[in-house]
């Protein structure tokens, strides 16, 4: 199938006719499609060839607020050899800091009101076929907000605030979208939305501090100039001139001056010593009121401007005039006056200056000067420019503008002010900023602002920073390696250019074969001790030299605990015991801290005095007991001897002793606890299972958690504490610790001794052997807790040795629920009751030593005890 179409144009004066003719090659028919154009009179050119250059993306219109960002983009499906360039109003944009083309966009990193209005195209031109496209027009809508202040439009003054019959407030905040105003007086909010507050019917409640407040798209700002206004009743009279006393001669004239001021105009009255005077008398004022203080105007240039010069308070009313120089301001002219006004059309930069206004009457000449500023926009003198620091020396960026007056200068960095705090800025009156030290965080885009009050300037700069040859971070000076590990030394480096980094041994000598570099990382697959030494990491770069770090390592085993301390709970005024036991190579020094700080020496000290005080203590009660027990057995084997000889001499048999610690019924009580205890163990296996004992009392030592020290012994240190899973009936037990700390052979014999003694006994009222802790240094014997041991022998603990009697006595009353002694023949009956009670089964009723010392003391001299 062939398509073909014939175009035949039939132009006229106001029509453009084209008919399009189709013919089908099969069918060989045709058909026809008439289009008709009318002609306007703003068309030159119908028909465009259709371009090969086609956008893709167009710029938009867009709204920015000022001094943000924005782009417009732009963008073509076409060769690659394009070219683009942007317009605004037809005029090419030239690129700047704060507007460039990027790309094929036109990039606005503060958008300027002044500056950016208008409408923008993007055009791009083919090099290889000179063909050029022209985007459609794009503007930006610049929405901002300028603050302001309030100035009265009416009255012309505050002078004239007195005879005002209204005022007309105006508020200066200016934006785009025109902002929406709100009145305030005195802080609270008035129900007026104009940009002009009018008052009328004036009163004192309108007196007060107005100011105004506008919100828009760009945000919500409040006059940066207040006004205050005093308004007075005008009906009360108020005096303006008071007469004066006066010293005159006889027959003399005295004038008294008096003038009031009021609506309606007072009537005016004269007294003399309370009574109303009847002559007429006229109060005739000669005086002129000063005019106040030096004012200051500043003016926009290019601006009509007017300045009003208000008489002051006289009699007659003084005439006023305006003065430059000396000379009388004309009445024509940019620069004029005219009934009073000072008037500026339009203002330049040449009328700065002093101005004064003058009044004058009978009673003299006052005047008031006026000084007129007209600014002026900044003028670039130098614009900040990019710069390179070296890291840790100083950078300066300078912003010198010129205007009037002198503009206001702030640097911003990532939109924040920069003031002088922390001294890492510091500003310069001329403009310039310096950074005291750079690092290379200070790498960033800074912004210089300069304004006045005809306008603003700004413009941007980057710092580079070129960073120093420098190890982040610098190498630890000693390492520690762990033997026979795959271990590694880091050293790391920054500069400009990437540093080249070496390692090497100190002495010279080659690395080992098992050690190798890589990224500044001296890696050992395996350390050995001949690995320990020092070595030397050297950064080098061609352009910043080099730097090396010196690191001495040391091979050992890494500290690992073998004993960590566990919870411990301890009665307050006890002595509580924390173990710990650490290893490694070299061997490692154990510090304590408490609360996160090291444990002194002098706090060890005072424990250990703490410690003695205790034991000194216990000792000295142990000891009086003890002499008191053997003055008390003195006393009656000296008693008991008496009256075996009183027996002799009468030719009795001798009586058989009662529990004085050497023969009962005939046998000692030594031989009878011997014989309780043998009768209580357990039948002995085979020699086999006897040295398997200490293997299944064996107890492990973290286990024990310390509650209190009880004193020492012969052995060592007794002490109360917790056993966990020593019995399996019970997760925790409290048990009696006994330590082998001497380290004298009789006293560790003696230990295994009543070790091997206590694993035979196996007994109901015979403290338990429950277990050894003997893989470190000192052994503990766990045995058996009982309230009764506590109790009653806690200060004997470490005078076992010595009270043999009270030990062979309580080993019968621990023996009682098995062995029941006969009395002996003529023991008295209180004594034999004395030892049923001994004999309880229950710990309660058994009497204590101070119970059985009080009942032999109270028995009757002729007991035969």
């Amino acid at each position: 199938m062939q398509n073909t179409a014939a175009c035949e144009v039939f132009p006229s004066a106001e029509h453009l006719v084209v008919i399009y003719t189709c013919l089908s090659g099969l069918t060989e028919r045709s058909a026809h499609l008439l289009l008709i154009w009318k002609r306007f009179p703003s068309v030159s050119r119908y028909l465009t060839p259709a371009s090969s250059l086609q956008f893709s993306e167009e710029p938009q219109s867009q709204d920015a607020l000022h001094g943000r960002s924005a782009i417009l983009r732009c963008e073509l499906s076409g060769p690659e050899d394009m070219r683009f360039w942007w317009t605004q109003d037809g005029r090419r944009v030239q690129d700047s800091n704060r507007r460039f083309q990027e790309g094929s966009n036109l990039k606005f990193t503060a958008v300027d009101r002044h500056a950016d209005t208008g409408s923008f195209q993007c055009v791009a031109s083919s090099s290889s076929t000179g063909e050029t496209v022209t985007s459609a027009n794009a503007s930006i809508n610049i929405k901002w907000l300028e603050r302001g202040p309030i100035t009265m439009n009416e009255p012309a003054s505050e002078a004239e605030l007195e005879e005002a019959e209204r005022i007309v407030l105006q508020c200066h905040i200016d934006g785009h979208p025109r902002p929406s105003s709100k009145w305030f007086k005195d802080g609270a909010q008035l129900d007026r939305k104009d940009r002009i507050l009018t008052l009328t019917n004036l009163s004192t409640g309108d007196s007060g501090i107005y100011s105004c407040c506008a919100q828009n798209a760009a945000g919500k700002v409040c006059s940066n100039h207040n006004i205050t206004l005093n308004i007075f009743d005008k009906s009360v009279p108020r005096v303006l001139v008071a007469p004066v006393d006066q010293v005159v001669l006889r027959n003399e004239e005295a004038v008294f001056h008096c003038q009031f001021r009021a609506k309606p105009p007072p009537l005016i009255e004269w007294f003399h010593d309370a009574e109303p005077l009847q002559a007429a008398v006229v109060c005739v004022s000669v005086e002129i009121a000063d005019m106040g203080e030096r004012l200051w105007r500043v003016f926009s240039a290019g601006r009509g401007e007017r300045v009003r010069c208000d008489p002051p308070r006289g009699q007659p009313e003084p005439q006023v005039w305006w003065e430059r120089a000396g000379a009388r301001v004309a009445s024509e002219g940019r620069v004029h006056q005219r009934d009073g006004d000072l008037i500026f059309s339009p203002t330049d930069r040449s009328d700065s200056g002093v101005y004064t206004c003058v009044a004058r009457n009978t009673a003299g000449q006052k005047q008031q000067e006026l000084v007129v500023t007209v600014a002026t926009s900044p003028e670039w003198i130098v614009q900040p420019q990019d710069t390179h620091v070296e890291e840790g020396q100083p950078g300066f960026l300078h912003c010198h503008a010129r205007s009037t007056p002198e503009p206001r200068v702030t640097w911003y960095r990532k939109s924040v002010p920069i003031t002088e705090e922390g001294s890492r800025y510091k500003l310069f009156s001329n403009g310039t900023l310096r950074i005291n030290s750079a690092e290379v965080n200070d790498a960033q885009t800074y912004s210089c602002v300069c304004v006045t009050q005809a306008g603003s300037l700004s413009a941007h700069a980057r710092i580079h920073i070129l960073e120093k040859l420098k190890f982040t971070p610098v190498p630890q000076p000693s390492q520690c390696l762990q033997l026979d590990r795959e271990s590694s030394v880091s050293c790391v480096a920054k500069a400009r250019e990437t540093p080249i980094m070496h390692w090497s041994r100190a002495d010279g000598a080659d690395l080992p074969s098992h050690a190798s570099q890589m990224n500044g990382a001296l890696r050992f697959s395996t350390v050995t001790r001949a690995d320990g030494g020092n070595y030397t990491c050297v950064a080098s770069s061609s352009v910043q030299g080099e730097i090396r770090a010196h690191v001495h390592l040391t091979v050992g085993v890494h500290v690992e605990f073998k004993l960590e301390p566990e919870q411990t709970t301890v009665y307050q005024g006890h002595t509580a015991v924390l173990h710990c036991q650490a290893s490694g190579d070299p061997q490692p020094y154990v510090q304590w801290m408490l609360k996160d700080k090291l444990l002194s020496s002098s706090n060890e000290d005072k424990s250990q005095f703490k410690m003695f005080q205790t034991i000194a203590l216990s000792v000295a009660v142990a000891v009086a007991y003890i002499i008191a027990v053997l003055g008390l057995m003195f006393y009656c084997k000296q008693r008991r001897k008496s009256k075996r000889l009183q027996k002799n001499r009468a030719g009795g048999e001798p009586e058989t002793e009662c529990l004085n610690g050497v023969q009962l019924n005939g046998h000692r009580v030594s031989e009878i606890h011997e014989e309780v205890a043998l009768s209580s163990m357990r039948p002995s296996a085979d020699s086999e299972k006897q040295q398997s004992c200490g293997d299944e009392l064996h107890f492990p030592r973290a286990h024990l958690q310390t509650i209190t020290s009880l004193g020492r012994g012969v052995f060592g240190e007794v002490f109360l504490a917790k056993a966990r899973a020593i019995e399996e009936t019970e997760p925790e037990t409290l048990v009696l610790v006994k330590s082998l700390e001497s380290r004298e052979e009789t006293h560790r014999s003696e230990f295994r001794r009543e070790l091997e003694m206590f694993s035979k006994l196996n007994h109901a009222h015979v403290v338990r052997l429950l277990g050894i802790c003997r893989e470190t240094q000192p052994h503990y014997m766990i045995l058996e807790y009982v309230d009764l041991v506590l109790n009653t022998f806690k200060c004997f603990i470490n005078s076992m040795q010595q009270s043999r009697l009270c030990l062979n006595v309580f080993g019968l009353c621990l023996q009682a629920g098995t062995l029941r002694l006969s009395p002996p023949v003529n023991c008295p009956a209180h004594v034999c009751s004395l030892m049923s009670h001994c004999w309880a089964s229950s710990p309660k009723e058994r009497p204590t030593f101070s119970e059985i010392l009080q009942i032999l003391t109270d028995s009757p001299a002729d007991t035969k005890v």
